[in-house]
């Protein structure tokens, strides 16, 4: 004896498309995945982390399916990479950013330099070279770090960073308000 039913949509769009979900997750989770590298314990981070990796993928398959050309074979690595990069150096900010693109950029170069050997302070432009020491440490410029360093960043030789707070002085920059 056969029973026949209606099959309703939702059971019919499940069997039909579970393999785009599990794809989509494959590619969410492969090579460097957000989830995985930010180790947090909070659930709004978390929360996070999983929407920006659903954009993510997101982002790439529609560039896979409607931007790139058939030959092109971008991978989802260097994707990541580039869309990281386009998100960090946004140019719709706002109002607040009044400056044009290519200032902008010339601004944003910052590297972690070290300073030359006997090397006290910069001063008009010139390193003042007469510690005693060939390797003088100085104290760290920000508030409350007290590491011992002999790096700068090249945008402002001669104040003192450590890599720590390297990191957020080029954050710094970036900050929307």
């Amino acid at each position: 004896m056969t029973t026949r039913f209606k099959y309703t949509e939702p059971f019919a769009n499940h069997f039909l498309y579970r393999h785009c979900v599990d794809d989509h997750n494959n590619l969410r989770h492969s090579g460097i995945s957000i989830e995985e590298t930010w180790r947090t314990h909070r659930w709004p981070n978390r929360v996070f982390a999983f929407l920006l990796a659903i954009a993510e993928v997101n982002a790439f398959l529609a560039f896979r399916c409607f931007v790139w050309e058939k030959k092109d074979k971008t991978e989802l690595l260097p994707f990541r990479k580039k869309l990281a990069l386009a998100l960090i150096m946004n140019e719709w900010h706002g109002e607040q950013s009044k400056e044009s693109p290519a200032t902008r950029k010339r601004k944003a170069t910052h590297s972690l330099a070290t300073a030359p050997t006997h090397a006290t302070k910069f001063f008009n432009g010139n390193w003042v070279c007469n510690a005693k020491a060939p390797y003088q440490q100085h104290v760290c410029r920000v508030r409350g770090c007290k590491k011992q360093v002999r790096s700068h960043c090249i945008c402002s030789p001669g104040h003192w960073l450590c890599l720590d707070c390297f990191q957020d002085h080029v954050l710094d920059e970036y900050e929307v308000i």
